[in-house]
């Protein structure tokens, strides 16, 4: 069967048959003086018609360009369309019983979401190796407000003395600080605190007066804990379940699960993983006098690890070379992910063995350099073409492998597209083997996935390419390189003299990552670059900066907004959906990403006369109730806020209701 190549019109050359025949007409004078009938009836103006036919008949066929000659065309200038982008999200394995010691994870463990009757397993594959190990308690302080910190540790290694966490009489403040050895960021604790019953204390169990908080490193600032309930499984406490402790009030086990961007602290001297459970004044609620804790113990249920949507194949058989130049054979799983580590193919034949190593193009290979590329779009695996030179001698542009070798692709990932950019708690399969684990989830949705570039964002990056050098001198080039690289949404360049923290000679640069869903509610972690997203960054800088510069990579300062906002619609229109139209326009205007339609830029301000306009504009409105913007965090009512110079302001929480108007 056939298969049909899809042709587009694309007018490359405008000109008509009409437009032939005066351009014709107009040269006869200049190369035909003699010729003075230019009637129509005259037989040359009937030759210049039939030759205009003819001529308009073959622009017809080269204005009809088809997708693989652009394809090709591309290729000529070194653009080839990006792959897909694989989304990444931030797995939580939890351990089936309590152990004693390590479990490692492989990497490229492999889990998923649930297979359902409409949709197939999405999955999932670790990206480095995790290890769920016992935790050791390392300081134990409790401070109370107006006397400082209290060493607190020989009070439950003792369990002579007991001793208040809190002032006799506890105020807003008080807290008790637990500090372990090594990084937890992202591990799962079971807490277990022997607290001393107290009586006459006025505390609703449901609702204690405590708050279980880290540090987070992407806000700054102390940030509430992921309280868990005690299955295990890391299903996270319902509000108003009762507290295990009873708030500090009976023995009891807390289950506590740390997010990612946790980070090491020094309180009172000592650098640790510290936790703490801190003392909040509720109307109805308090303690006559402070809880005592009498002994604490710690288990590590749980650990977290990046995983990407992304399958790995393994060992997979190419074919058998034929021995001669600009062999291509094509893989069976697609699309194909692009890889910061070169793939490797082995070719065997009569026992021995050589290594063969990707690369880019094979613009440096000579002919005995064993490389081959993947021509990513196609899934195609190309090895060095011969190219015959103006005196009729042949180069050779990478070795070719021998006759009859057996091909093997030592091991490549398949998937990407945006379908990973799934919500939380959807990733719960385990599809590997791992002993030990009883059960995963993911706390946050993945983020960062994307589609294939198409043909006509490819042409348009082609012109870029085309226009702009590839050496970056001033601070749009810097940006622009940045923005070159897979998974980076924005990037503002500072040079030295602009902030006051830029030495000379050093150029720093502020990123934010490529986010696939801008209606969902943004965290600071989904705004905060991976490791690997700026050293992909890095080393695209490095190869073209010029000599002497210093390149600082940074996450981009973020100022955070709240908006509340009451409007009235029509009675034909659905308030809910009208509400649904609200918020995803106010994200949109506050949004950090271009790519997805955002248009919030560094250091712009809000205003609520804007945020009124973009709601009166919604289909459907009458009229705006009321607008109220603040800083995130904040109770203040704004008329403007303006974030600081190079700082994005982004958009939180953002509640809009609608109202059906009265008559």
């Amino acid at each position: 069967m056939t298969t049909m190549i899809p042709m587009n019109e694309r007018r490359l050359d405008l000109r008509e048959f009409q437009d032939i025949v005066d351009e014709a007409r107009r040269l006869i004078p200049r190369y035909c003086p003699e010729w003075t009938d230019h009637n129509v009836s005259d037989p040359g103006i009937t030759l210049i018609e039939l030759f205009a036919w003819m001529t308009e008949m073959i622009l017809y066929q080269i204005n009809r360009v088809p997708d693989e000659m652009y394809e090709k065309f591309l290729e000529l200038i070194g653009v080839q369309r990006r792959p897909p982008e694989p989304a990444l999200a931030d797995v939580t394995f939890f351990l089936s019983g309590a152990i004693n010691r390590p479990v490692v994870i492989p990497p490229d463990t492999e889990v998923a979401t649930d297979r359902t009757e409409f949709q197939e397993a999405i999955i999932f594959s670790t990206v480095e190796p995790l290890v769920i190990a016992p935790v050791t308690l390392k300081g134990l302080r409790a401070w109370r407000e107006g006397q400082g910190f209290e060493d607190y540790l020989p009070y439950v290694t003792s369990g002579l003395v007991q001793a208040p966490i809190f002032n006799d009489e506890p105020v807003e403040g008080d807290a008790l600080y637990i500090g372990y050895e090594k990084d937890l960021r992202g591990a799962s604790l079971v807490i277990g605190l022997d607290c001393q019953e107290l009586e006459g204390v006025h505390v609703d169990p449901r609702d204690p007066p405590l708050a279980w908080e880290y540090y987070s490193s992407a806000r700054r600032a102390w940030a509430p804990l992921r309280l868990l309930d005690q299955s295990g499984t890391g299903r996270l406490r319902e509000p108003g379940a009762i507290d295990p402790t009873l708030g500090l009030n009976h023995p009891g086990e807390i289950y506590v699960h740390v997010p990612t961007d946790s980070t090491p602290q020094v309180i009172d001297g000592i650098e640790a993983t510290w936790l703490r459970v801190r003392y909040l004044e509720k109307e109805g609620q308090g303690y006559t006098t402070s809880p005592r804790v009498t002994g604490i113990s710690t288990a590590c249920i749980g650990g977290t690890v990046q995983a990407r949507q992304a399958q790995l194949i393994q060992d997979e058989f190419l074919g058998r070379s034929e021995g001669v130049p600009g062999q291509t054979f094509t893989l069976s799983v697609t699309p194909v992910i692009r890889e910061t580590k070169p793939h490797v193919i082995e070719a065997e034949l009569d026992g021995e063995v050589t290594e063969w190593v990707e690369v880019e193009d094979f613009a440096e290979s000579g002919e005995t350099d064993k490389h081959f590329m993947i021509h990513y779009p196609t899934a195609q695996v190309r090895f060095g073409p011969a190219v015959r030179a103006r005196d009729g001698t042949q180069r050779q542009y990478g070795a070719v492998p021998r006759k009859g070798a057996n091909l093997v692709l030592k091991g490549y990932r398949s998937g990407g597209g945006t379908g990973g950019n799934i919500g939380q708690g959807t990733i719960t399969q385990l599809k590997s083997s791992v002993p030990f684990i009883g059960s995963l989830t993911n706390y946050e949705p993945s983020r960062g996935g994307l589609n294939e570039e198409t043909l006509d964002e490819a042409k348009l990056r082609a012109l870029a390419v085309l226009k702009h050098p590839v050496t970056a001198v001033t601070r749009e080039d810097y940006e622009r390189l940045a923005l070159e690289v897979e998974g980076v949404g924005r990037a503002r360049c500072l040079a030295a003299g602009q902030d006051g923290s830029t030495s000379p000679g050093t150029i720093r640069l502020l990123l934010v990552p490529g986010l696939g869903n801008m209606e969902e509610e943004l965290t600071p972690e989904m705004l905060m670059p991976t490791p690997e997203l700026i050293q992909a960054v890095a080393a695209q800088l490095e190869a073209r900066k010029t000599l002497g510069t210093v390149v600082e990579l940074q996450p981009a300062p973020l100022a955070w907004a709240e908006i509340d906002a009451h409007i009235y619609v029509t009675r034909s229109t659905d308030p809910a959906r009208a509400q649904d139209i609200a918020v995803r326009r106010l994200r949109a205007l506050l949004h950090p990403s271009p790519a997805n339609g955002g248009s919030a830029n560094f250091g712009a301000a809000i205003t609520v006369s804007q945020i009124a306009g973009v709601l009166q504009s919604l289909p459907g409105v009458v009229y705006i109730e009321r607008v109220r913007l603040r800083r995130q965090g904040d109770p203040s009512e704004l008329t403007r806020l303006q974030p600081p110079p190079d700082t994005l302001l982004v958009l939180g929480h953002c509640y809009v209701l609608a109202e059906v108007i009265e008559d």
